[in-house]
């Protein structure tokens, strides 16, 4: 018995399924549009503020401790792009939050000496993104005085953190094409395997059903 012999005998169930195959696609096809919000967490000395200038190496250990709190906050190795001006969501990122020490360096030199943590948050609704990013600020704030807690720094004397835009804007950058590729493809092949897979199991259900009958019938 071969799979052609199978697929004409339920013809049928073919059909459902590539109609069922294609609402679904169809459904999945329709545009997604992505949002982004970009801002700046920028860490500061203790008594000093985002306009207070600051020497080298008072810069070289905030952005050493930005570093500390990355590492805290992503748990990981970190995704990084070429450019530290990059946005995510141009290396595909749509989905997420993305925090990341800028690299002021090249292919070959790395060099982390802003003391900032980049945010970016990427997703379909501009709402969501809001809050995500308002929460994502409060947890680098926390793990920043987590951090000094642990060091036994005196309130007086903390870096604190504060972001360029109290309210970043939120950036529409288009729709989400290769997200959807990416689901049309999965659809396509669930779409495949469930209609080859019911045609089979179906076909060998009738045909035991036949078989039983005729048992029947024979031993009457």
């Amino acid at each position: 018995m071969t799979l052609g012999a199978v697929l004409r005998r339920r013809w049928r169930v073919v059909v459902v399924g590539v109609i069922l195959t294609v609402f679904t696609g169809v459904w999945m096809a329709w545009p997604q549009p992505s949002y982004s919000i970009q801002n700046d967490l920028v860490f500061v000395a203790p008594g000093a503020t985002l306009a207070s200038p600051a020497d080298d190496a008072v810069t070289q250990e905030l952005a050493a401790f930005a570093a500390v709190v990355e590492r805290r906050y992503n748990r990981g190795p970190v995704f990084r792009l070429s450019r530290p001006d990059a946005p995510m969501y141009g290396a595909g990122k749509r989905e997420g939050v993305f925090v990341t020490l800028p690299n002021l360096g090249n292919q070959w030199v790395n060099a982390f000496l802003r003391p900032a943590l980049s945010v970016e948050v990427n997703g379909n609704d501009p709402d969501a993104l809001i809050a995500l990013h308002d929460q994502t600020v409060e947890e680098l704030r926390r793990l920043s005085n987590e951090v000094q807690d642990e060091a036994g720094v005196p309130w007086d004397a903390r870096i604190t953190a504060s972001p360029i835009a109290a309210r970043p804007k939120v950036n529409y950058v288009g729709s989400n094409d290769q997200g959807t590729i990416r689901a049309l493809a999965a659809v396509a092949a669930a779409g495949l395997i469930g209609t080859l897979s019911s045609a089979v199991l179906i076909d060998r259900w009738r045909l035991r059903r036949r078989l039983a009958a005729s048992r029947r019938v024979v031993v009457s």
